[in-house]
């Protein structure tokens, strides 16, 4: 049996009014049970109401932003100017409106997330005038003002741009939007919240994609494209369902082990944990047959019903404190760690305490992956790739690991001077190895020039636009990228931000990302191994380095002279037992930031004097033989192409 899209579209309208009145109903009916299990104080019952409605309905509306963006993302076919076609413009109009309905929700939701977490109804919150207050100690409320700003960001950019690029652009504002209100909800409390913290991350982001991709795959234009260019689009989607369905399952099972469900099966939290799980299992199963079977074993409609009512069951979830959590004896170390730590700092105690990190350690494993995987498909072809590189990137990926995993982070989350240690890792080390690894220029030999058989965009197509990109062209402009790599760490240290991302999991996950991508963004910018939007001459990157250096030295003396303390009452909380001196521990992380900042920009610079010598040696004749003898691979086609790429002769791999 099939729906046409306007019936799906009515059977899951009907399903979300009916969950939603449900929710209303389970509301209604725990009154202020929910409350008085968490011992925070009744709002009362219109904004015991709106809370937990207010959750379900944004989440669906970001999902539905999350998955039209996802489908012009995987299923478009690109003009020679960038721009997207017509069979997916209906849905970019969904994305743009939907977006903002998305926005204004939001934004509604933060005075009924202040509201209930202060214990008032939102009109005597506003009339008593205590709404700046109330947002100010809700997360909930700090959560949902992230959700406006992201779906914001999304319905400006779409409604002034119709390229492809800019919509897949959107998917990281649109991803941190979806995340936000679940990684302060249970994840961020009790023990192992590092591990829950990252696991509902990734749920929250696979979980909208699947229910987004569903709901509006309908709203793609029919008939206006090749059916070679629709298959493989219908085969895309396909592989995508699939992945987030299986990665959804297996991190709601994971968060159900973390927050001890399994003791409390006959909770509210527990059947709606189980509900969740059966769906999914249900939607794995499907996914696999169908691309065994290459027909759909389920009906999309339903499919996408059952999704709507698991996100039923994850705004119950997402609105009530976990059992297992309220059984729990909390410590100090439960809250602001997830873990203790009983012993000092040394070598075979950091050896021996691992907290991998499923974000960012996650994204390491999956980066080297990938490089391996471009590296046997280029050999398989008969073409080489320096060992050079290959080993600069994954050790890069290690060093990624040790930083964000190892026992470094276990007890930089604790001392500032082993913090020190980490940040210079995130920020200097791995990019700097990253870097020279020239991840772009392998994307461009390991990919095929043409999409065959297919007018989809190729993956080679699509990474020439991303350097093309003016995003790309801005962030690796000279003077931005020495700018955002020096002045990153002030904003971070020397400002309350940093007392506030060090107290929670998903701050220390934003600060990784943050000191990664600004770090790579220089040093791509610096050594020049990899192809990019523009390549500065050697005595450019050179006065880089140069211009860097005394920032960074900068940097760690104020630190190490500070008559205050870096986020001081932080470590003061955590009652560690052998708590070392605040102002002696942050004196020894300037020392620290100081030093090992100058070595990776020191084996740069060696690097770069010693290839500007044999360039000269060389002769001004065979500067890319000699480029090439180096280490750097001669890309004259990946320049032609670039250059052809700007003037709008070789986009979408035709």
């Amino acid at each position: 049996m099939s729906m046409t899209g306007r019936e799906s579209a009515w059977v899951l309208g009907a399903t979300a009014a009916a969950v939603g009145l449900g929710l209303v109903a389970y509301a209604l009916r725990v009154g202020a049970s929910r409350y008085l299990e968490s011992g925070d104080p009744f709002p009362g019952r219109t904004s015991a109401v709106l809370d937990v409605v207010g959750n379900y309905v944004g989440a669906v509306l970001a999902a539905l932003v999350v998955g039209g963006l996802v489908i012009i993302a995987i299923a478009t076919v690109i003009d020679s100017d960038g721009y997207i076609d017509v069979s997916v413009y209906r849905t970019h109009r969904l994305v743009r409106r939907l977006s903002a309905l998305w926005m204004v929700w939001s934004t509604g939701m933060v005075l009924v997330a202040a509201a209930d977490t202060a214990g008032l109804s939102v009109v005597r919150m506003v009339v008593t005038g205590q709404v700046g207050y109330a947002v100010s100690v809700s997360l909930p409320a700090i959560a949902w003002m992230v959700c406006a700003v992201a779906a914001g960001v999304v319905s400006v950019v779409t409604a002034m741009s119709l390229r492809w690029l800019t919509h897949v652009s959107m998917l990281l504002p649109a991803a941190i939007g979806v995340a936000a209100l679940p990684a302060v909800g249970n994840a961020a409390q009790g023990p192992d919240h590092d591990y829950t913290t990252g696991v509902v991350v990734c749920f929250a982001v696979a979980f909208a994609v699947s229910l987004g991709v569903r709901c509006m795959q309908h709203s793609r234009a029919g008939g206006l494209c090749a059916n070679s260019m629709n298959y493989a689009a219908a085969q895309r989607i396909k592989k995508v369902l699939c992945t987030a369905d299986a990665v959804a399952l297996v991190c709601v099972v994971a968060v159900a082990g973390l927050l001890r469900t399994r003791d409390v099966p006959g909770s509210a939290f527990g059947v709606a944990t189980g509900v969740l799980i059966v769906s999914l299992v249900g939607l794995v199963i499907a996914d696999v047959i169908t691309l065994r079977v290459r027909r759909d074993t389920v009906v999309p409609a339903v499919a996408a019903g059952a999704l709507v009512v698991a996100a039923g069951c994850w705004a119950v979830m997402d609105t009530r404190v976990a059992p297992g959590l309220i059984a729990h004896p909390f410590t100090v170390w439960d809250v602001y760690l997830g873990y203790p730590l009983p012993d000092p700092p040394a070598i075979w105690s950091m050896l021996g305490v691992w907290r991998f990190d499923i974000v960012v350690g996650g994204a390491a494993v999956a980066m080297g992956l990938a490089y391996g995987i471009a590296v046997r498909r280029l050999r398989r072809r008969g073409s080489g790739w320096p060992l050079g590189r290959a080993v600069s990137w994954f050790a890069g990926c290690v060093v990624l690991v040790l930083a964000s995993s190892s026992g470094v982070r276990a007890y930089g989350n604790a001392m500032f001077s082993v913090h020190m240690v980490e940040h210079m890792g995130l920020s200097m080390i791995a990019p700097a190895l990253l870097a020279l690894g020239a991840p772009a220029s392998l994307a461009l030999r390991a990919f095929p020039r043409h999409a065959a058989g297919q007018q989809l965009p190729s993956a080679r197509s699509t990474v020439l636009m991303i350097l093309d990109s003016p995003t790309v062209r801005v962030l690796t402009h000279p003077v931005v990228a020495l700018s955002l790599f020096v002045g990153v760490p002030f904003a971070v240290y020397f400002t309350p931000v940093f007392g506030i991302l060090a107290r929670y999991h998903w701050g220390h996950i934003v600060m990784s990302g943050l000191f990664v991508v600004v770090g790579y963004l220089f040093f791509w910018t610096v050594t020049g191994v990899d192809r990019g939007p523009r390549r500065l001459p050697i005595l450019g990157r050179l006065g880089l380095l140069f211009a860097a250096m005394p920032f960074h030295a900068f940097f760690g003396i104020a630190l190490m002279t500070m008559s205050t303390v870096v986020a001081e009452s932080f470590y003061q909380q955590l009652q560690l037992p052998w708590q070392p001196d605040p102002a002696q521990d942050q004196w020894v992380g300037g020392v620290l930031a100081w030093v090992v900042s100058e070595v990776p920009i020191v084996v740069i610079m060696v690097v770069l004097v010693v290839r500007w010598a044999r360039q000269e040696r060389a002769g001004r004749r065979h500067d890319d033989y000699a480029v090439g003898a180096g280490g750097a691979d001669s890309m004259g086609d990946i320049d032609t192409e670039i250059h052809e790429l700007a003037a709008g002769r070789r986009l979408g791999g035709r």
